[in-house]
């Protein structure tokens, strides 16, 4: 990549890849330079723009074998899924917002998906276990008030 290395008020140079110094005329920059940018240089001679190169914070997007670019990217701009206790908690106390967050989030957050299902159904299975036993209770007390 070309860097510029030095601005004067009429010319700039910019050091090339392989270690060579080349001076163009500032009215050759397309932006505001700064020394330090790394630019890309585009045609030869009197003919010459250049154009700082931008530059991608995050992972490019390089698609792989059977996949589009669109689908590539969606992966890329993801959310990390840390599946995270808090969405199963979420889950034993409200679980009718534990099971949509499993049903939405099964292909996207496998991880957060699970951990929301599985306090659902926690919460639901003790729920049932609770009903249970407290039908038993009762129907053991009130046999025994039926004896007497």
């Amino acid at each position: 990549m070309a860097k510029i290395l030095s601005i004067t008020e009429s010319t700039v140079t910019v050091g090339m890849d392989d270690k060579s110094l080349n001076k163009f005329p500032k009215s050759a920059l397309n932006y505001d330079a700064q020394v330090g940018d790394e630019v890309e240089i585009y045609g030869e001679g009197d003919d010459v723009i250049v154009s700082k190169l931008a530059v991608v914070k995050d992972a490019v997007a390089v698609p792989e074998a059977g996949k589009t670019v669109a689908e590539t990217v969606t992966q890329v701009e993801k959310t990390e899924d840390s599946g995270s206790a808090g969405w199963g908690v979420l889950g034993f106390f409200f679980p009718l917002v534990g099971f949509i967050l499993w049903l939405v989030w099964m292909k996207d957050k496998p991880k957060s998906s699970k951990s929301a299902g599985v306090g659902t159904l926690i919460s639901v299975i003790l729920g049932v276990l609770i009903w249970i036993i407290f039908a038993v209770v009762v129907g053991s007390v009130a046999n025994s008030y039926s004896s007497y």
